[in-house]
């Protein structure tokens, strides 16, 4: 299945027409959420300390999500012009799909929510990150889905990361 590289996230970014659209991508890319849990984020499930998000997952099981400077920036940007009545975003779900539609049209870059949430899975994998941690950030019941996702990481991949035992 098809998911935006890092340089199409950048491309994806650079070509949101607003604060809360370049936000919305950058937060699915930092964190992997699915749709549901992006879509009902209100101002006080952010801890802006932290740089982390509060969300209700699959089975309403609470996890977070930590998020990068650069969705710092666009979140308090987006912010700081919608006064939140509900969720941070001022649409739901369905607009959220209709907002990746267009970008898709604009960008021939493949961005549903879940090509986010693949993008961000194999690159916590190729970055080094433990598959339990996935599993736990990914908010998945088991590793089954992780290990599915990490067979699109290759040996190449894997070689960058290692460290010979003998230095």
């Amino acid at each position: 299945m098809p998911r935006p590289t890092l340089p199409q996230l950048r491309t994806l970014i650079e070509r949101a027409d607003s604060p809360r659209n370049k936000a919305i991508i950058c937060l699915f890319a930092d964190t992997g959420f699915r749709l549901s849990e992006l879509a009902c984020i209100k101002p006080e499930d952010i801890d802006w300390q932290k740089q982390t998000v509060k969300v209700w997952g699959k089975g309403v099981k609470q996890r977070m999500g930590k998020f990068s400077n650069t969705t710092t920036r666009y979140l308090k940007e987006h912010l700081a012009t919608y006064p939140p009545n509900g969720n941070i975003w001022g649409i739901n779900q369905r607009g959220i799909t209709i907002m990746l539609k267009r970008m898709k049209q604009k960008t021939y870059i493949t961005c549903n929510p879940h090509s986010f949430r693949r993008a961000w899975v194999i690159e916590a994998i190729k970055n080094g990150t433990n598959l339990i941690d996935v599993q736990a950030l990914g908010g998945w019941e088991s590793l089954e889905m992780v290990r599915r996702y990490a067979r699109e990481v290759s040996s190449e991949d894997a070689i960058e990361r290692y460290q010979p035992l003998m230095g």
